[in-house]
């Protein structure tokens, strides 16, 4: 049985946000294994997101997509990877979920668990039943694996890959930041969905500053003294021009606490802004509800608090010795991230297994 991978070519222009970083970073590193790519041309409901009934039809009814659209008609007996969610749009989606994943063997390299930000028990038991059609799964972490297998899942081959990595040059994989500790926060990411930012003013202590990077930013805030705002910088560039000694991994509408559909995901998902940081070379603070809490404080490379409000007292009794202690740890580590050490090894042992 020969085995491909469904790569997923970016047709799409959008801001700098994580997602198509990830997706780029996964392609790179399928590219060191010797798979033939099932498709030449890309699919994606991202690249007609916003786009009018007749180019959406130009797009779908493209020669190129209706022969691939044929071929995962016809296709059988094949072993195939994909990344997941499909996100290929509903004609794609129908037909590799109800025809070709029931005909071939399927690998999913799995990026989110969508029903899992719902926390509907209904969207769950969907997904999982879909997810269970599959013959290898790679996930994020073992509290992921164990929400699902509460929800019924059944695949046998599963390997979590535990962090993300998060690729640049060849050049600059030793590169390093100079760091030291001091009470600057860096957030970085989408500021539409991070509602929490526009509650740092709430904070009892405003010893702490923060840092921000991404979209959306609310220029209300600029007047307060202890935030900064950098811009929205390119995923590349950010790793090597974040201003602080700390990452914050944070997310929904509170300080207290993480809450909300994307709050509460952070319990079962990898964040990409984790491999950011990590990559950047600078010490994390993370939720301790959150699965990355356990990789943070296992490798000793950041700290974790229950409410934003912890922080303050932490840093009282953080000595400059702790501090460069986690700052060796996530060097060391930020260069196996740097090269896709966590994801190639990943991919090879769910595929040994197969």
């Amino acid at each position: 049985m020969k085995i491909y991978r469904f790569s997923e070519i970016l047709n799409f222009e959008s801001e700098v946000h994580a997602t198509s970083k990830a997706i780029e970073d996964l392609e790179l590193i399928l590219n060191r294994f010797p798979y033939e790519s099932f498709n030449n041309i890309g699919v994606s409901y991202l690249d007609v997101e916003h786009k009018s009934k007749l180019q959406k039809a130009c797009y779908y009814f493209n020669p190129k997509r209706l022969s691939l659209l044929l071929r995962l008609i016809m296709a059988k007996n094949n072993t195939v990877i994909f990344h997941y969610p499909f996100a290929k749009g509903r004609v794609f989606e129908k037909i590799l979920n109800q025809r070709f994943i029931n005909r071939n063997k399927v690998i999913l390299l799995v990026h989110d668990i969508d029903s899992l930000r719902s926390n509907n028990n209904q969207d769950i038991n969907k997904e999982v039943q879909l997810l269970n059609k599959a013959n290898g799964l790679m996930l994020h972490n073992l509290n992921m694996e164990q929400k699902l297998k509460d929800n019924g899942l059944t695949v046998k081959n599963i390997v979590n890959i535990n962090i993300f990595d998060y690729l640049v040059k060849d050049e600059l994989l030793k590169k390093d930041n100079l760091r030291k500790f001091s009470r600057r926060i860096v957030y970085a990411g989408n500021l539409k969905k991070s509602e929490f930012i526009n509650k740092l003013g709430n904070l009892r202590n405003h010893q702490l500053m923060f840092d921000i990077y991404g979209p959306f930013f609310n220029e209300n805030l600029r007047k307060l003294p202890y935030i900064n705002y950098h811009g929205n910088l390119d995923a590349e560039d950010i790793v090597f021009n974040l201003a602080g000694s700390f990452g914050l991994v944070w997310d929904g509408s509170s300080i207290t606490s993480c809450k909300g559909r994307y709050g509460e995901y952070l319990r079962y998902n990898n964040p990409f802004k984790a491999s950011m940081y990590i990559a950047a070379q600078i010490p994390l603070i993370v939720w301790r509800q959150s699965a990355i809490a356990e990789f943070v404080l296992k490798h000793n490379i950041g700290i974790a608090v229950d409410s934003l409000e912890e922080i303050e007292k932490i840093f009282d009794t953080m000595t400059e010795l702790q501090y460069n202690r986690m700052y060796k740890n996530i060097v060391d580590l930020s260069y196996k991230v740097r090269s896709g050490y966590f994801t190639y090894n990943a991919i090879k042992r769910l595929m040994d297994s197969n």
